[in-house]
């Protein structure tokens, strides 16, 4: 059952673009300072995982298709909010891809701290002036699940530009974990994501590519209405199918790439079920790599040499037919 509202007090927030970065306040940009963690980082990709180990592949992705259909049965919501729309969302997401890299958070904080957002927002309708609270309180309690060195309160505060106290995100988290019963061992698109490039052998190329479309998609509201395993596969799909496009003059329909690359490794996922999410992925991706684009962080994130400027590469127009 839905809570009909939340009545914290508020602050107003602000969404709009200052020096290409995406403020929540009035009175800086994301980050003031850039933000150094004490202590040893682990290495990424954390390939020491069991999630990465191959004996355990085929039975790690059977399970995570079988709990995604019982933890995500439901999860459109915003026709429930009064206030909150899919562009705030958008704007949301957008400023914690900078968050995540300000702080050096793993990506599976980031995929984590999404979900436990949209989760969240299907339970509480939550007044736009929160918006911003929820976020940085879902960082903190994503953070404190898969990081050694998650940011303190003092961090989340000052991300924020001191929008918020102390004692409002001590209160928010509690919510938070209250209302989703501390279940934070999900299987978010990004662990499936990295088992389908683990058994597909795919590049270091096209492994930026697919998350080049995974931290899009995580910005696209519409995409909730599928499982995280076909926008996962998706992603991999379209990743796959734009370095192609931008390496090899020998065209490929999508399904046929599927059929040839990806669908043996995909565990029964059929192409019919991807290609609802290749549709919407595409052109929302294309659309926020530009330069046009009020939201940046994905195209700033993956223009950099350390990602093979995939979001710098053309777009390809989508041939679906064998």
């Amino acid at each position: 059952m839905q809570h009909t509202g939340y009545h914290r007090s508020a602050v107003v927030m602000m969404a709009v673009p200052v020096q290409g970065r995406i403020p929540f306040s009035n009175q800086t940009n994301l980050v003031r300072e850039p933000y150094h963690k004490t202590g040893p980082q682990l290495p990424t990709p954390r390939t020491n995982e069991r999630h990465f180990v191959s004996e355990y592949g085929s039975e790690i992705l059977a399970y995570f298709l079988e709990v995604e259909r019982v933890v995500y049965s439901e999860r459109l919501y915003m026709d429930r909010q009064s206030e909150i729309t899919d562009r705030m969302r958008k704007i949301l997401i957008d400023w914690l891809v900078d968050v995540i890299t300000e702080f050096k958070l793993h990506s599976e904080t980031f995929y984590l701290a999404v979900d436990i957002i949209d989760r969240f927002l299907f339970f509480y309708n939550i007044p736009r002036t929160k918006l911003q609270l929820v976020g940085v309180t879902a960082v903190l309690v994503a953070a404190k699940h898969e990081e050694i060195w998650p940011p303190t309160m003092n961090d989340c505060v000052a991300v924020t530009a001191n929008t918020y106290t102390p004692r409002e995100v001590i209160g928010m988290e509690f919510d938070v974990v209250t209302a989703l019963r501390f279940k934070f061992t999900v299987p978010t698109t990004y662990p499936i994501a990295c088992r389908l490039l683990e058994s597909c052998h795919m590049s270091p190329t096209v492994r930026h590519a697919t998350f080049l479309f995974l931290e899009s998609a995580a910005h696209c509201y519409p995409l909730l209405q599928f499982l995280p395993s076909r926008i996962a596969a998706g992603a991999l799909l379209l990743g796959a199918f734009l370095i192609r496009h931008n390496t090899s003059q020998d065209a490929i329909p999508l399904q046929r790439l599927w059929e040839t690359e990806v669908y043996p490794f995909a565990q029964g996922i059929r192409f019919e079920e991807v290609q609802p999410v290749t549709e919407q992925l595409l052109p929302f991706t294309q659309r926020l790599c530009s330069g046009s684009s009020r939201l940046q962080a994905v195209r700033r994130k993956y223009s950099s040499h350390e990602y093979d400027c995939v979001a710098a590469l053309e777009f390809p127009f989508v041939s679906t037919s064998a």
